[in-house]
Parts: structure tokens; sequence; C-alpha cells
């Protein structure tokens, strides 16, 4: 039988891979959780391939104050 946590996941997994929004799901050190499958067509990269690497890897741009700086304030805000 699957843990809760585990069950839960894949519940949420499958909630946001029929929404038409590209999502992933981060942490604060910008690692990359979940990439549902709209972001897997716009991007042509894989969910196993995005998933476990960091976004700033993919996008270093995000590094930029521009974006850390909305970053940190999401994550400090939580």
């Amino acid at each position: 039988m699957l843990s809760h946590a585990l069950n839960q996941e894949i519940q949420d997994a499958t909630f946001i891979d029929v929404l038409p929004l590209g999502i992933c799901l981060i942490d604060e050190d910008l690692k990359i959780h979940e990439w549902n499958q709209q972001l897997v067509q716009w991007t042509g990269i894989p969910r196993e391939e995005a998933c476990g690497t960091c976004l700033s890897d993919r996008y270093p741009q995000l590094l930029s104050d521009r974006y850390h700086d909305r970053l940190r304030y999401a994550f400090a805000n939580t």
C-alpha cells in the first residue's frame, strides 16, 4: 500500500498535469521538485531530466537581482 505522503504527491502531480499552465515546484535553493506536462511540451525538457536539478542552471537569468530578489521574498513570506 502507498504511504499517504506518496499517494498525495501522485495526486498533486496528476492535478498540475491537467492544467493548461506551465508549473514547476521549486524550493528556496531553486531545486526543481515537480515539472508539469505543459512545461515538458513548451521546453522539450522531460520531467525526469528537470526534477532534481537547479532551475537557475537552465535559466541563469533567474539569478539576476530582478528575479532573485522576488524569489527570495516569496520564500521568506511563506
